[in-house]
């Protein structure tokens, strides 16, 4: 896939229909109604918050929640069904902060170096432990985020 400024639609798009049928229908239905009329029916916030009855504000915040809720919904079913890349097809992948939800680290590395084109690169910023923390830092939140 070459350089694109529109990556997550580039991702999105490489997801059947069925695909992205199924993980709206993981997401509640709190979050999945203004998802589906916002970005597949095509309706204003204004107009969602009047079929919904919601004040506009609600609208915009189930949005915002809504797609990281579909981000990461979309991420664990690459995880269980594999990317839908072919090998060797991608020059970098970035992960911010998103490997860390996997409770299957290892698959998802794997999965991330068949999609790597030879010498192409990855950005990680995320949080991984091996083992046990001590309670201390386990407990204490201003370790865990800067």
């Amino acid at each position: 896939m070459p350089y694109s400024d529109t990556l997550h639609h580039d991702y999105l798009r490489a997801f059947a229909k069925e695909d992205v049928r199924e993980v709206l229908l993981r997401l509640p239905e709190i979050y999945r109604a203004p998802l589906v009329l916002r970005y597949m029916d095509g309706f204003a916030t204004k107009e969602i918050a009047c079929l919904l009855e919601v004040p506009l504000g609600t609208v915009l915040a189930r949005l915002h929640r809504g797609r990281k809720r579909f981000e990461r919904e979309l991420w664990a079913y690459a995880q269980e069904t594999g990317l839908p890349l072919p090998d060797e097809s991608v020059d970098v992948v970035i992960s911010n902060g998103v490997l860390n939800l996997s409770a299957r680290k290892s698959r998802a590395l794997a999965e991330i170096y068949r999609v790597l084109r030879p010498g192409g690169r990855i950005c990680m910023a995320d949080l991984t432990v091996e083992g046990e923390l001590p309670p201390e830092v386990a407990n204490d939140q201003s370790a865990w985020a800067g």
